[in-house]
């Protein structure tokens, strides 16, 4: 959005407004800092976008995968801002056994460190955007045939 304002506003507004019976809506089990199916919805919407190096909104007409993150989160008011290095190290460790969706998985797939990013959704499965199929869903195991794990890790 190239001029001043939120397109999105009313959404924004939305997820704070109650339910009708005085009852807050809350998403969730309560154990992320932020709403997973707020953010997994975001990033929904840019499915199929193609992958665009240095893409950190829409306006780019696509995302890398650190930018896809950045974006999303940043409109639930989230600093994710950086390279997929940075939000690493922006974010804790978590045993694979105790994942849960909104979990960040990172992978090493250029160079040493973090270069690649996504968010793990559940079922195996996380949500990135890459070079071979743009904003799309993949699998955690088949990634970590192709490129070394890094891990897990939480905001």
């Amino acid at each position: 959005w190239s001029r001043y304002g939120d397109v999105n506003y009313v959404e924004h507004v939305m997820r704070y407004y109650n339910s009708g019976n005085g009852s807050v809506v809350v998403v969730g089990d309560g154990t992320q800092s932020f709403n997973v199916e707020e953010v997994h919805t975001i990033m929904k919407e840019y499915l199929g976008r193609p992958y665009v190096w240095g893409g950190r909104t829409p306006a780019a007409g696509g995302f890398d995968c650190s930018g896809l993150l950045e974006y999303a989160f940043a409109q639930i008011g989230i600093d994710m801002y950086g390279t997929a290095q940075s939000q690493y190290n922006k974010t804790n460790p978590v045993p694979e056994d105790q994942i849960k969706p909104g979990d960040f998985v990172f992978f090493s797939t250029y160079k040493p460190g973090a270069s690649h990013v996504g968010m793990y959704v559940g079922n195996g499965q996380f949500i990135n955007a890459n070079s071979s199929g743009g904003t799309s869903y993949s699998s955690v195991e088949e990634w970590k045939n192709l490129y070394p794990f890094l891990g897990f890790r939480r905001i």
